[in-house]
């Protein structure tokens, strides 16, 4: 059987992927890079030094887990958005990694972008139209997107001015006592209560601001408010913000259906508020979510990119 291998080298997680002729997916692979604890994420270069760790490990694996293959082409993220000047030293372990194996294995390597990667994973077991809007949301990116599958183009209609929404996330997680990157430990805390502190995140057009939300956190916290309740604030008021914003690219574009990706994106208090408020304000509006397997930093997306760029 032919194969297809990704290779995805974020400031978060080190991931490799292989996928069959039919899109299955045959290995899919992710570590961590370590964090201490009360730290918010790593230097680039401490980043590239663990992806140079554990890369090794993960390739093995990949190539025992998916059994006899003939691997027929590589994938790599090799900059966090396909756009000139986007550049992380990160993305340059994991290239390092793909441009050797490729030159062995005697196959083409094709090039992408994080963020491609990520929207291509979200759209798996899902019908997708040519066109459609799309949301990354990630510790690092909160974008409003206008996608158009055919050469994977995003026009970025709207975006955070600030901080991203997950940084948003982690930083209070941080703040509570956990441990970075701290999103789903955070939501844990959220669905302990069905009391949500208010925060207000700011939406201007289709552009979202969360440094004042993260400065009332902040507040909140030193009041003593609950953690459960913060930790449910952070994810509604981010869900209402997210939908608000959602709908004025709906109003602008006519386009009807929404696909939201990225790490934050398997909140399911956020989907679940974006789905309520969406539905209720504009019925005609699809909202889709990644699966929650593949909504975090991943090389499905990029393996899957790779053999459709080839067959």
């Amino acid at each position: 059987m032919r194969a297809w291998l990704g290779i995805d080298t974020s400031n978060y997680v080190t991931s490799a992927a292989l996928v069959g002729e039919n899109g299955q997916v045959l290995y899919h692979g992710r570590q961590p890079l370590p964090v201490e604890h009360g730290a918010l994420g790593l230097r680039q270069s401490d980043a590239v030094f663990c992806h140079i760790r554990q890369i090794p490990a993960l390739m093995r694996c990949a190539f025992e887990d998916a059994g006899k293959v003939t691997l027929a082409g590589v994938g790599v993220s090799t900059q966090p958005r396909k756009t000139e000047g986007s550049y992380m030293p990160v993305f340059w372990a994991g290239k390092a990694v793909a441009d050797g194996v490729a030159s062995a294995a005697g196959v083409p390597i094709d090039y992408f972008s994080h963020q491609q990667g990520h929207i291509r994973a979200a759209e798996i077991g899902l019908q997708i139209p040519e066109t459609y809007l799309g949301v990354h949301l990630s510790g690092g990116t909160t974008e409003l997107l206008k996608i158009c599958q055919q050469g994977y183009t995003a026009e970025i209609l709207g975006a955070t001015q600030d901080i991203a929404a997950g940084q948003w996330v982690d930083r209070t997680g941080v703040k509570l006592g956990l441990d970075f990157p701290a999103g789903r430990a955070l939501e844990t805390l959220a669905c302990q209560t069905e009391t949500a502190a208010s925060f207000t995140v700011t939406v201007k057009g289709m552009d979202l601001f969360f440094s004042g939300a993260e400065t009332q956190t902040k507040q909140a916290i030193e009041k003593g408010v609950a953690k459960e309740e913060i930790a449910r604030g952070v994810f509604v008021s981010l869900g209402r913000a997210l939908s608000k914003a959602i709908i004025r690219a709906h109003q602008a574009t006519g386009l009807a259906y929404v696909l939201v990706a990225g790490g934050v994106s398997a909140n399911q208090l956020v989907k679940t508020v974006v789905t309520e408020r969406c539905a209720k304000m504009a019925k005609q509006l699809k909202v889709a979510f990644a699966d929650p397997l593949y909504a975090g930093d991943n090389a499905v997306g990029i393996a899957l990119l790779a053999k459709e760029t080839r067959c």
